[in-house]
């Protein structure tokens, strides 16, 4: 089913990034929502796997811009709950880079019923 492809997905392209054992990065986050920062974009640089902040960038107040891992968990977050819930209208559609595993675009609606509480990063 596809919860089941997901979680396959996600436990090959965690395993892919893991194996790179990559601890700095940089890569920008857009997250469209009806939020606080929704559809602004951010360079995210991870140092020592944890947010660096921009001392250049003003940041919305307590914005905590995710890392790879964070990513991982928010799908495998989203995929235990439809999976106890016995949610079978949960979307999870994520596209992961072929190369090095971290997620490259996710798509989350937990509830097609209801509006504005997909969880959308690209």
């Amino acid at each position: 089913d596809r919860l089941q492809e997901a979680q396959v997905a996600l436990n090959a392209s965690k395993a892919l990034w893991l194996a790179e054992g990559i601890e700095d990065y940089s890569y920008t986050f857009t997250e469209t929502c009806e939020c606080l920062n929704g559809d602004e974009p951010f360079e995210v640089n991870v140092a020592n796997q944890k947010w660096v902040k921009d001392k250049k960038v003003r940041y919305p107040p307590g914005l905590e811009l995710p890392t790879v891992p964070e990513l991982f968990d928010k799908i495998q977050s989203s995929i235990t709950d439809a999976v106890d819930n016995s949610n079978a209208d949960v979307t999870i559609d994520v596209i992961y880079d072929e190369d090095y595993g971290y997620p490259t675009s996710i798509y989350i609606d937990q509830d097609p019923t209801m509006s504005d509480e997909e969880y959308i990063v690209a």
